[in-house]
């Protein structure tokens, strides 16, 4: 027997039922690893790794897409449970039911990224971050471009002092999916980040040409660390 595995950009996958069995029991333990939060995608355990191995490695942590937060809470759930020093934690999403590109070429009317979803999560996320002292959580509601524009130079960070932070240990790609998009926030982040530093990207099949942004982080001092059939994870090597 086979089954068809619908992605949400409308391509399909054939897989035995072997294959399927596997995939569900993955997708029910991401499920409640991820709870109360909800993703959109699997194997999320990429990004949790990647969280995992910047311990020693300065700066913030960014979520381009925060959703309904599954991504953020295994992210979070990796720095909270390793040695690692207080990190600040930046997300970034307009919501607002705002037409955005999707594929490559493609723009989206959708009315699931609404303001009432935004309010939804961020309630269970500053209920969530309340019990971690070391977890700086800063939720931005702005589109990708309007990050870049408004801080260039830095973000501030209040605590006793103010900081202006421009170093990134970690970022998440889970934004517009498009390759110009994609290599516009990819190029945005890549000189402020040290060696150790991590770019974990979401849906890298059927979405885009990801290739093209993996072989320019490979020409530009990136390994690739892991690649599923939708993330991809790099790390800074030089």
């Amino acid at each position: 027997m086979e089954w068809s595995i619908a992605y949400n950009n409308n391509h399909t996958e054939i897989i035995d039922a072997e294959e399927y069995s596997r995939l569900c029991d993955k997708l029910i333990r991401e499920i409640e690893k991820m709870h109360p939060f909800i993703g959109d995608s699997r194997d999320y355990w990429v990004l949790g790794e990647a969280a995992e191995s910047i311990q020693d490695v300065p700066g913030l942590v960014c979520e381009i897409g925060l959703r309904q937060g599954g991504g953020a809470k295994i992210i979070l759930d990796a720095l909270v449970h390793t040695v690692c020093p207080a990190r600040t934690f930046i997300s970034i999403d307009p919501y607002g039911a705002i037409e955005f590109e999707g594929m490559d070429g493609e723009v989206v009317p959708t009315t699931e990224y609404s303001n009432a979803m935004q309010k939804d999560t961020l309630e269970k996320m500053y209920r969530f971050v309340a019990k971690y002292t070391k977890i700086n959580f800063i939720y931005l509601p702005l589109e990708d471009t309007e990050f870049f524009t408004r801080f260039a130079d830095g973000v501030p960070v209040y605590n006793i002092d103010k900081d202006i932070m421009n170093r990134y240990a970690l970022v998440h790609f889970d934004g517009p999916h498009t390759t110009e998009i994609t290599m516009t926030e990819t190029k945005f982040f890549m000189d402020k980040t040290p060696i150790g530093a991590f770019f974990v990207y979401d849906d890298v099949d059927h979405f885009y040409d990801h290739d093209k942004v993996k072989t320019f982080l490979e020409d530009n001092g990136w390994e690739q660390v892991h690649k599923t059939k939708v993330k991809a994870s790099y790390k800074k090597v030089k």
